[in-house]
């Protein structure tokens, strides 16, 4: 692992601690992709346990990328796995960048952090949910992506 490598996987942890810090959270997981580059048919995998059927949670992708990242988004396959073996699979695309080349998520130097958010229902069912990302696109590598991280937290309206 290169020293930048490293660098990047050490702000990944640290968000991830101090993201924990809130007891409200259900999971929040990074994935640090090697060489900053994420493979065609390379697939991260989460696995959430869950105990509450009874509140809604809202679920956050976190995309960190490089100021060198040529696409104005990427789009991303989201599979999901229930605990009684039902599975679905969504496309979303994560924007990046605006038209004019402005970049839409929140920029630290040269990384560039952007959301995707949405609401969901109450889990259905007790157990173990396997949720596996896996980009989208034609590339058969899409550099300067840095990591990707599921947030799990319960929905506040």
């Amino acid at each position: 692992m290169t020293q930048k490598n490293s660098f990047f996987l050490l702000i990944g942890l640290i968000i991830t601690l101090i993201s924990a810090c809130s007891n409200d959270t259900l999971f929040d997981q990074v994935e640090v992709f090697d060489e900053n580059s994420w493979k065609q048919g390379e697939q991260v995998v989460f696995e959430v346990e869950v105990e509450d059927t009874l509140r809604p949670f809202d679920f956050e992708i976190t995309l960190r990328t490089t100021t060198d990242y040529r696409y104005s988004n990427l789009w991303v396959y989201i599979y999901s796995k229930a605990p009684d073996g039902v599975t679905s699979k969504v496309a979303q695309r994560i924007n990046i960048a605006r038209p004019d080349g402005s970049w839409i998520g929140k920029a630290s130097g040269t990384i560039i952090e952007n959301k995707l958010i949405y609401r969901t229902q109450a889990f259905p069912f007790k157990g173990k949910y396997t949720f596996t990302i896996e980009q989208a696109t034609q590339q058969n590598v899409i550099s300067e992506v840095l990591d990707i991280g599921l947030r799990v937290v319960p929905h506040k309206g």
